[in-house]
């Protein structure tokens, strides 16, 4: 990409319908690269080249046939596949989230729960970026329902989680141990971090009559 300053030749995939593509982030290829980048292990002078590869790809994109995909939600999912199937195959990128949780129904449920419990392998901000605990914590929050999450591990600062509706993350991490040795003791700790949720939830519900 780093060569590239045109398209030689270019084609565009003709669908009857257009295709739908859920994405599990809302980043643009405008953002992505220093939102996910430092997750994936690059440093600072690695983003910096990243970004322009990036830029670089849509702008020869929009030269080449006229779609402005540098700041469109969810293009830069996937390493900025998200871009490339919204330019030449004419797809919708939708929410992710939102689309799952759709189609299995899961708005029907709200109506009856006390307590909505969900999970991440880790919690941080880019988990409000379209993750699927926040669009549940959003639908739960439609129904006046509580949600807890129950994470592998959590950043120092989950502001923007608890803004996206998340009231409470709980990580499951009981004592200090590896990465092998947390993912082993997994069937003990899921339980306990499910107890602390549910001691949580109980702390704000008036004693029973």
């Amino acid at each position: 990409m780093r060569q590239s300053s045109s398209m030689s030749s270019t084609s565009k995939l003709e669908t009857p319908h257009a295709p739908i593509l859920p994405c599990s982030t809302s980043s643009s290829m405008q953002a992505t690269v220093y939102v996910y980048g430092p997750q994936k292990g690059f440093g600072q002078g690695e983003l910096k080249e990243l970004d322009n590869w990036m830029a670089s790809y849509a702008r020869i994109v929009e030269q080449t046939i006229g779609r402005d995909v540098a700041s469109l939600p969810g293009s830069g999912a996937a390493g900025g596949l998200g871009a490339a199937l919204a330019a030449f195959c004419d797809a919708r990128i939708v929410q992710g989230a939102d689309f799952v949780l759709d189609a299995i129904g899961l708005a029907r449920s709200m109506g009856d729960a006390d307590l909505v419990i969900t999970g991440e392998g880790r919690m941080d901000a880019q988990s409000s970026f379209g993750k699927a605990p926040v669009g549940v914590a959003r639908l739960a929050k439609l129904y006046g329902v509580p949600v807890v999450a129950v994470v592998g591990s959590r950043a120092d600062d989950v502001g923007a989680v608890y803004e996206a509706g998340i009231d409470l993350v709980v990580p499951s991490l009981t004592e200090p141990c590896s990465l092998d040795e947390c993912i082993a003791r997994v069937n003990k700790s899921l339980p306990i971090a499910g107890e602390t949720a549910i001691r949580a939830f109980l702390l704000g519900c008036p004693d029973p009559a």
